[in-house]
């Protein structure tokens, strides 16, 4: 009787934690929303292992609105790309025009940008959008103007040897 009831009892302890444990779409909403956007990527990728989820365009722009605001930008790429397929007005355009703006991929930035304008509604965010644009293309220009830099090394040679 032993030898069943503590496995038993380990079971069932294992599946109250797992499902204590288990994060929500709400609760990721709730933590992208409460800015603790690392805690959001941990929750949304576990999320996202189910493919319910992998597929549904609200955790997609949340993950890849996280990444973009934690540095991640070429990591947040595929998953804006794909919230934008699937929702076109989720917001996501503009956090792919920052994580195109700072991969050096300006035309496709002031495209996913030039995109989510006419979407905008507030005059604070035109306002942003303005500056993100002059951004976008100030780095556009500055860009173009980088020459082909060579860099030649030098090696230190002892006296003796180099004579």
């Amino acid at each position: 009787m032993k030898r069943i009831l503590l496995p038993l009892t380990f079971l069932v302890i294992q599946l109250l934690v797992c499902s204590v444990s288990a994060i929500t779409k709400k609760d990721a909403q709730q933590l992208v929303e409460g800015h603790r956007y690392t805690e959001a990527i941990e929750a949304l990728r576990s999320l996202m292992s189910q493919s319910a989820y992998a597929k549904d365009a609200d955790c997609n722009k949340w993950l890849g609105q996280s990444l973009c605001l934690t540095s991640c930008y070429s990591e947040a790429l595929p998953y804006l790309e794909y919230a934008i397929k699937q929702n076109r007005k989720s917001g996501a355009q503009w956090y792919l025009a920052i994580a195109r703006q700072h991969t050096y991929e300006f035309e496709e930035a002031l495209e996913a940008l030039e995109t989510y304008m006419p979407v905008l509604s507030s005059q604070e965010w035109l306002t942003r959008a303005d500056s993100l644009m002059s951004e976008i293309k100030i780095g556009e220009r500055a860009f173009n103007h980088i020459e082909d830099v060579v860099v030649i090394g030098s090696m230190l040679v002892p006296r003796a040897e180099f004579f």
